[in-house]
């Protein structure tokens, strides 16, 4: 981050990062704006360089926020710490009709305090105090941008030009960080730390961050052979004077889908909020994709229940389009997720070249395929559910089966789920379902694992793994999994004993460049001490679909390898990434990336593929409504047929 801000200073100085003329909305002076700057506290008394008529031509310019210790200001103050205790910045605003404006609206983000004069005068101050003519400041973290409002006297604000003057305090000179980020406005902002729109050389700046965090911590760059960079370059070659931040977001889903990496992710939360969303539920059936009402949970047409097209588009023309933002992982996935991302009809539309509305017309089909409607609805500002089959809770079902419901791989549940489990060991078969379990951590797949191997079994490894090698990692960086080196010093004899027999078998289906990655790193799963006596060997079903992924992929893995266990419903997601996320520094746009190649024990790779199941069972729509459970019939049938 270091090295990245002096460039982008240099520029800053230079006069290449200046914000654009105008800008959306109610902002007067955008997140990330470039304001002029001094070091050094001023006196209490000393308050001319506030004013609008002070000669600020010396001071250098710099890009909010500005400070030092904690890796997210764009001005890095790196003599600050020992040698003066605060700053001083100004930035002019325009208001054209003073009159109309009673008051203002300050976001900051600041570390420890702060005064705020506007055209001279003190308007606002925050864990600030005149001691003896000086400003102190007590201690406070800048962790979320705060709200202040700002009442105005009358002809405060003047006609034209107008500055606003922040002086920042720490409490002291040795203050391990210090941060002063402002936002000004005429109203309350939702996500005041975002730009509504970028400069062209705002918008370089992030996409030569983006291009160079992907080239240093991107698991899967190389995976698919998509040539990133010349994606980039046409980003940079076709950037105008200015771009939305929401459009600019776009712009690098698209590059983040092509990857294949089934963890990555573009984020902005002004897009969430910029976005109106179909105002009913999809949900992809084994006859094809239905609409189902939200609060009801019923068809939206009974007579017509599959959509076959929206404002006169094809469904197939919009989940293409959807599919340039999805991940190129596993198939499944991909429908999946493109049926998610349809949900952003109102950007989808700009996509396919359609006009905005409020409204959304919708095809819809008669399972016999004889008759269509169309109806039309207005567009809805909440995102609405993706489309699943109800679940309910663990139970004990007909026949002595057990049904031990996994919603999420949350280490917080695992003692919960190990109980339901133990009141089911005297079943004659049972039913783990982990459907629509999007992930978490290993700990469930440690604890539970156990339980179906036979007494004295030997380590069975399940994942092997290696991560890119980056300064943001250190040694440990799959510790957490948990996953280890062969040379782990907590590793006995029986444990490295079976890494080296199923490194023997071990032939990975992707090689990535060695110099890059790693060494290999192993997770192993045996006997615990709560179930070291117990074997539960008795027919096993396991209810998968496209909803399992992560740490659920690698529940199904390990589980898919026992002797007892079926796997009924549909392949997993296919994704398992140690996931790793950054921002860009002047858009605020979040990226998620996979940091680790992992594998199963076999060598095959889990992004792109998920884990397959035996017997496949896809939802017909009666499951959706909660009339029925395709699946879980076809489990109970499974273990029926093998007890």
């Amino acid at each position: 981050m270091k090295s990245q801000t002096i460039g982008l200073l240099v520029a800053i100085m230079a006069g290449g990062l200046a914000m654009p003329d105008s800008h959306a909305g109610d902002i007067l002076i955008p997140a990330r704006s470039i304001w002029k700057f001094d070091k050094g506290v001023p006196e209490v008394t000393s308050n001319a360089w506030s004013r609008i008529d002070f000669d600020d031509s010396a001071w250098p310019s710099g890009p909010a926020g500005f400070g030092y210790g904690d890796d997210d200001d764009l001005t890095e103050l790196t003599d600050m710490q020992g040698n003066y205790r605060g700053i001083r910045i100004r930035h002019v605003f325009t208001i054209e009709h003073p009159e109309r404006v009673d008051e203002l609206h300050l976001h900051v983000r600041y570390d420890d305090g702060f005064i705020g004069y506007i055209n001279g005068r003190e308007v606002v101050r925050a864990h600030a105090a005149d001691v003896a003519g000086h400003w102190t400041a007590d201690d406070h973290e800048a962790d979320e941008f705060e709200h202040f409002t700002i009442q105005l006297r009358k002809g405060q604000l003047r006609t034209g030009n107008n500055v606003i003057a922040i002086a920042g305090v720490n409490r002291s000179l040795d203050s391990s960080d210090f941060s002063l980020d402002p936002v000004l406005a005429t109203s309350k902002l939702d996500h005041p730390g975002i730009p509504p729109q970028l400069s062209r050389a705002q918008l370089l700046a992030d996409l030569d961050t983006f291009e160079s965090r992907l080239e240093d911590q991107s698991s899967y760059l190389t995976l698919t052979g998509f040539d990133y960079r010349q994606e980039i370059a046409a980003l940079r070659d076709n950037a105008g004077p200015t771009l939305s931040t929401d459009a600019f977001a776009r712009q690098l889903s698209r590059v983040i889908a092509r990857l294949g990496d089934a963890h990555a992710d573009v984020s902005l939360e002004t897009l969430k909020a910029n976005t109106r969303y179909l105002p009913f539920v999809l949900a992809d059936s084994d006859a094809g994709v239905i609409a189902i009402d939200d609060e009801s949970n019923r068809l939206l047409d009974a007579d017509h229940p599959f959509v076959i097209g929206l404002d006169g588009v094809a469904l197939d023309d919009w989940l293409a389009a959807a599919d340039q933002h999805v991940s190129q992982a596993s198939l499944q996935l991909r429908r999946r997720r493109g049926l998610r991302e349809l949900r952003r009809v109102s950007i989808l539309r700009s996509e396919l070249d359609l006009p905005p509305s409020q409204q959304i017309s919708v095809t819809l089909q008669s399972a016999d395929a004889k008759e269509q409607v169309t109806r039309t609805f207005s567009l809805s500002t909440e995102r609405l559910r993706s489309g699943k089959v109800p679940l309910g809770d663990s139970r004990l079902l007909d026949g002595n089966i057990g049904y031990l419901r996994i919603d999420a791989m949350k280490n917080s549940r695992v003692d919960d789920r190990l109980n339901e489990l133990e009141g089911f060991l005297d079943t004659d078969g049972l039913i783990i379902d982990v459907r629509d379990n999007s992930g978490g951590r290993y700990g469930m797949l440690e604890a539970i694992h156990g339980y179906f191997l036979p007494e004295n079994a030997a380590p069975y490894v399940s994942n092997i793994a290696a991560y890119r090698r980056s300064q943001q990692f250190d040694d440990d960086h799959l510790h957490y999994r948990p996953t280890y080196r062969l040379n782990h010093p907590d590793w006995n004899a029986e444990q490295r004993a079976a890494i080296l027999t199923a490194l023997q078998r071990f032939e990975p289906q992707w090689r990535f460049p060695d110099n890059l990655f790693s060494d290999w790193h192993f997770m192993l799963l045996e006997k615990q001490p709560r179930n070291e006596r117990i074997h539960y060997d008795r027919p096993v079903v396991v209810l998968s679909n496209a909803g399992s992924f992560s740490a659920t992929d690698g529940f199904l893995s390990a589980f898919a390898d026992l002797p007892q266990v079926t796997l009924v419903g549909l392949p997993s997601a296919g994704g398992s990434g140690a996931t790793k996320r950054f921002e860009l520094p002047y858009s605020g746009i979040r990226i998620a990336l996979s940091s680790m190649a992992s594998y199963r024990p076999d060598g095959r790779l889990y992004d792109g593929h998920g884990i397959e199941v035996d017997i496949r069972v896809a939802p017909v729509i009666s499951d959706y409504l909660g009339e029925s459970d395709t699946a879980l019939d076809k489990a109970i049938d499974v273990i029926i047929a093998n007890r």
